[in-house]
């Protein structure tokens, strides 16, 4: 009698696989069943096919860099993290003789375990690299218009999925505090770590849908019409990437997968279902950016900053046009351009004023002849005094604000009191020792000096003046336009008056001037049939009683 035998074993693990399947289908995959289905994805370490040669430049010189010192306390730290990789496979130690010797550099990772690099700086200018394209967040974001799911897998240990050859592995040798080792697996920080290691993972995933690949980082996207739809297309493409891992021997890191979100960072940026967000993290990196100290990094800055502009203003019309006219000129009307700005400037009815402060302040707008500064004296003096303190504040490499400083608390002439004391009634503090009692605030009357130095001033400049008659519409003058040239006078025709001894005359080419209140710069034009004597002695008279005019509107002032 034939006896049928039942594989009970067998029966168990099919009817394990129905029940994953059916509650797949309605139970969403949480981590913890990803784990325990592909806990070999996530635990050991990974290695692609294949071994890469590093390429060397050998007109570049050898180095051979000492051992760095390491504190005492992190010493048997350093041993544990060493023994670790050697018995992983990742390091090895040298007993022979090597061409280069590197610097080792031991990072404190934000676990409190330290991470063992290397300081390649000198191997680096021999290294040739591999140059390979690697992807930027633009590449990308093409390919996630419809994406409403996200996961973030990270490559667990990246470069160390790479294996050198034995050749190579010698060009990587480091010295440490016990000994000197060599890297098997490729370590960070040599320049053609990035291109390669991007070229190898990129092979094996290709062909996968819904999967971008930057640096270490593996962005799987579910696309559907709603929730729904692209968490069941999103499952699908991260299990063919989890099987596709697997077959690969690719490594990923548990404790960095961010599984099924509607919102993930991704080199910097946030992805989400509504499209790019700017992440926290950079905006707090320009934050607390510290100030660049040379060239290089104000350049880097720069370039940084440039490229988002150019990304921004490449959308926007009105930098489109602006960009247009840059680079094709100014329209046909550009020889329009200086007479239309000629004629708004000359066609102000008075001062230029957005709000009301001056009228509420009671300013008065009072014009003075840049040929004649005695009319504006006391502001011409404080500019040339300005002028000679941060000339000499200059020549001296002194700080021209502690010489404006020394001015301030200097005491005028006729005055018992400084500028500092007469604005803020007290003395500011300077370089200079001063005592206490020199530094108390109080109340400086000045009103009666200033009072008595004016009509002083007014009685000795005013003892030979005389007025002059106003000037008629019509009446034919001369005016000095260029006082560097004192004996050059232009004829022209009195317009009109426009404020007390202040008038705009017409010059022989039909052009206006205005303004003209130089008392040297105006004289009467005298058609009479006169002698070159009584010319010159009118015209002296003429300056004489212009003058009067002025020491009366200073006086006035």
């Amino acid at each position: 009698m034939d006896l049928v035998r039942i594989q009970h074993e067998n029966i168990m693990a099919i009817d394990d696989i129905v029940t994953t399947e059916r509650r797949r289908e309605k139970e969403p995959w949480d981590k913890s069943d990803m784990h325990k289905e592909y806990a070999d994805v996530f635990e050991g370490d990974g290695c692609l096919e294949g071994e890469y040669n590093l390429e060397v430049d050998p007109a570049v010189k050898l180095v051979r860099l000492p051992k760095q010192r390491v504190p005492v306390a992190l010493m048997k730290h350093l041993k544990d993290e060493l023994g670790s990789p050697v018995e992983r496979g990742i390091i090895a130690q040298v007993e022979k003789s090597t061409d280069w010797i590197s610097s080792m550099v031991v990072v404190k990772k934000p676990s409190g375990k330290l991470r063992i690099c290397i300081d390649p700086r000198p191997l680096n200018k021999a290294l040739r690299r591999q140059h390979f394209p690697l992807p930027t967040i633009d590449d990308v974001l093409p390919d996630l218009t419809k994406a409403r799911v996200f996961t973030v897998c990270d490559v667990k240990d990246g470069f160390w999925h790479i294996r050198l050859l034995e050749e190579s592995s010698y060009l990587t040798t480091f010295a440490t505090p016990c000994g000197r080792y060599r890297w098997i697996r490729m370590p960070m920080g040599i320049s053609p770590a990035p291109e390669v290691f991007q070229h190898r993972l990129t092979q094996p995933l290709e062909g996968l849908p819904g999967i971008q690949i930057i640096a270490d980082d593996i962005l799987v996207c579910g696309e559907g019409d709603n929730d729904e739809a692209a968490e069941k297309d999103h499952d699908t493409k991260l299990r063919q990437l989890l099987d596709r891992c697997r077959d690969r021997n690719i490594k990923l890191n548990f404790n960095k997968l961010k599984l099924r979100q509607k919102e993930v960072p991704y080199i910097g940026h946030r992805l989400t279902s509504e499209g790019l967000k700017i992440g926290p993290e950079k905006v707090r990196a320009i934050l607390e950016m510290p100030r660049p100290s040379d060239v290089k990094g104000l350049q880097r800055l720069l370039e940084g900053i440039l490229q988002k502009i150019q990304r921004e203003t490449a959308k926007d019309e009105t930098f489109q046009m602006l960009q247009q006219v840059i680079a094709q000129g100014w329209p046909e009307e550009k020889t329009q351009l200086k007479e239309e700005l000629k004629h708004s400037d000359t066609q102000a009815k008075g001062p230029f004023c957005t709000t009301q402060d001056p009228i509420a302040w009671e300013f008065r707008h009072v014009t003075s002849s840049p040929a004649y500064p005695q009319s504006n004296g006391k502001a011409e003096s404080a500019v040339k005094m300005a002028k000679q303190l941060m000339g000499k504040a200059k020549r001296a490499k002194a700080d021209p604000y502690l010489a404006i400083l020394e001015h301030r608390n200097t005491p005028s002439q006729g005055f018992n009191a400084s500028p500092a004391q007469r604005l803020m009634s007290r003395r500011t503090k300077t370089l200079l020792p001063t005592r206490d009692s020199l530094l108390q605030p109080g109340v400086v009357n000045t009103e009666h000096a200033v009072e008595v130095n004016q009509r002083k001033q007014a009685y000795y400049y005013n003892r030979g003046a005389k007025d002059l008659r106003p000037l008629q519409e019509g009446e034919q003058v001369r005016v000095q336009l260029d006082t560097k040239r004192r004996a050059h006078w232009t004829p022209a025709k009195v317009e009109r008056m426009t404020n007390n001894r202040s008038y705009t005359v017409k010059l022989e080419n039909e052009l206006l001037y205005g303004e003209i209140g130089n008392i040297s710069g105006l004289c009467l034009e005298d058609h009479r049939e006169q002698t070159h004597g009584t010319q010159l002695s009118s015209l002296i008279r003429l300056i004489i009683q212009m003058r009067d005019i002025q020491r009366q509107y200073q006086s006035h002032a």
